[in-house]
């Protein structure tokens, strides 16, 4: 779509929004439940401690602002 590989396709709108001028939304599809991006940390990770770390921190105000920004919202 923004590539002009394709004359139309399906996106989420957290990628058409950051792809504003590029890409023209036509419509809206509504979903009966909203796309969810689950993230964990992986028991055998070479640093467990940091992946854990680092879901806590998507939850944090600062993780929220910013995904908030890019139109996630609120887990």
């Amino acid at each position: 779509m923004a590539r002009a590989e394709v004359d139309a396709g399906f996106d989420y709108a957290t990628d058409a929004a950051i792809m504003a001028g590029k890409d023209k939304v036509a419509f809206t599809v509504p979903t009966r439940e909203p796309v969810r991006y689950p993230a964990a940390p992986v028991a055998a990770s070479a640093n467990a401690p940091m992946a854990v770390r680092f879901v806590e921190f998507l939850g944090s105000a600062p993780a929220q602002s910013v995904l908030a920004k890019y139109g996630f919202g609120k887990p």
